[in-house]
């Protein structure tokens, strides 16, 4: 099994947020049919996420209120994450 990271997007009319997970998964297209099933339900309050247009990677919630977008997936290993993490959130 391999680790992927998935990087999304989420807007909210306002603002965007950069979202990173990592899964384990067998193969590439198995890693992004999770990561769509993962953000499909990322407001577990409201209904799944609808797909826009013919994006399966942009799902819609509260109306189009909110979005979220897969921008990535990608094979790391856990030790080049974890030294991307520590870069990105040093000062």
């Amino acid at each position: 099994m391999k680790t992927f990271e998935i990087r999304a997007t989420e807007y909210n009319g306002e603002q965007e947020y950069g979202i990173a997970k990592l899964v384990k998964a067998d193969t590439f297209e198995e890693a992004t049919q999770k990561a769509r099933t993962f953000f499909s339900g990322w407001y577990s309050c409201q209904e799944d996420g609808e797909s826009k247009t013919d994006d399966v990677d942009v799902f819609s919630f509260d109306c189009g209120c909110l979005i979220v977008s897969i921008q990535s997936v990608r094979e790391i290993n856990l030790e080049a994450w974890i030294a991307q993490q520590i870069e990105l959130h040093t000062i």
